[in-house]
């Protein structure tokens, strides 16, 4: 194992290049994909180039970081998404908005950054003007903005059923908080058993088919009612959303969730260096 803190990237690079290091599996923490002179940026590329598997590969960022762009490669290929418009940069007087438009969004709607790794989310009501109250969250004009229709999750017990989904080279880890925190905990077996669970579980497998990304997490959201449930992707797939760049994941997960994700790193770095496949098939990590 090799840590790499900030300000050693360049020398680290250097020996990589001059083949004084060889390393099979990197995991990167820093480099985000924005600046592609960083030293992070040039260390992941020299890695690469040595043969080396980067995880959360910062080249990848700016196309999964675009959420926009990721709701519609979904929704192209069939998992369900909220209702949404995207507010384009450039777009300096304020946006027409059609009237079906409007509808499809609900009374209410969420507004995110429509690129980039922030988790930031504003509920705005139809009843404010649109951009004087994307204005006030801090939202800016010419910034691209996904805005789509807010929906409620649905509760088990104390529980949202708003699930975060860890893929880890097949392996799934699935996790949700209670209503009242934003602490991800593991779910457990009994947990699993609501109707909605194997749904998820395919969601996220074809989540991992169409993006082909190896290292991802993505939101699940189980909305309408009991009688009628529906799972919607509220976060889709962002490339920098594990171990590395996205820290703010890091508070939120609970310490098992971030060691079985660990051990899985250290795994595929042992199958790696044997030659083997570096997943066996897809599984579930449930916590007992």
């Amino acid at each position: 194992m090799l840590p790499v803190g900030r300000g050693e990237a360049d020398t680290v690079r250097r020996r990589v290049e001059r083949g004084r290091i060889g390393i099979s599996v990197f995991l990167n923490t820093q480099a985000e994909g924005t600046n592609l002179d960083s030293p992070s940026m040039l260390l992941a590329r020299a890695l690469k180039a040595r043969g080396a598997l980067v995880v959360e590969d910062p080249d990848d960022a700016p196309v999964y970081a675009d959420r926009a762009l990721q709701f519609q490669y979904l929704q192209r290929a069939g998992l369900p998404v909220p209702h949404h418009v995207v507010l384009e940069r450039g777009q300096q007087s304020r946006p027409v908005i059609s009237a079906a438009a409007r509808t499809a969004l609900g009374r209410t709607w969420a507004a995110v950054p429509g690129h980039g790794l922030s988790r930031r989310r504003e509920v705005i009501s139809s009843a404010q003007h649109v951009w004087p109250a994307l204005a006030r969250s801090g939202f800016q004009r010419g910034q691209k903005i996904l805005v789509y229709r807010h929906h409620e999750p649905l509760a088990e017990g104390d529980m949202e059923l708003r699930f975060r989904m860890s893929y880890l080279f097949g392996r799934i880890i699935p996790s949700w908080c209670r209503r009242d925190r934003r602490h991800f905990q593991r779910l457990t077996l009994d947990d699993s058993g609501h109707d909605a669970f194997a749904q998820m579980i395919a969601m996220v497998r074809r989540c991992a088919e169409i993006t082909g990304l190896d290292w991802f997490m993505t939101e699940l959201l189980v909305t309408g009612s009991q009688r009628r449930q529906k799972v919607l992707v509220l976060e889709p797939p962002n490339a920098l959303a594990g171990l590395g760049p996205g820290v703010a994941v890091l508070s939120e997960s609970s310490s098992d969730i971030l060691r079985l994700a660990a051990h899985r790193l250290v795994e595929v770095a042992w199958r790696r260096a044997r030659g083997l496949p570096l997943s066996d098939g897809t599984g579930v990590w449930l916590a007992r």
